[in-house]
């Protein structure tokens, strides 16, 4: 599936994905209306440096889901096994 693009990207400490695709998986054009039954998503990955060369790892996003009842099933049955 090749659902997810390159929002941003700083080599070695942020990447950051944009994701919008119809619920079968197909991406979908960013500058056409939304269709009834999408999600779309935004997703950052941060590496920070740590004292004693240890790295963290930091996580944050948010995805929707339009139908919003196609959430429960993507989100709770479907996504968890893929991912």
């Amino acid at each position: 599936m090749d659902a997810w693009t390159v929002a941003v990207l700083e080599p070695n400490r942020f990447l950051g994905l944009h994701g919008l695709s119809d619920l079968m998986g197909r991406r979908l054009d960013p500058a056409q209306p939304r269709p009834s039954a999408y999600t779309e998503g935004l997703w950052g990955f941060q590496l920070k440096e740590l004292p004693g060369g240890r790295t963290r790892l930091v996580i944050g996003g948010y995805e929707t889901f339009r139908p919003r009842a196609a959430r429960w099933l993507l989100a709770e049955w479907i996504f968890p096994p893929i991912v």
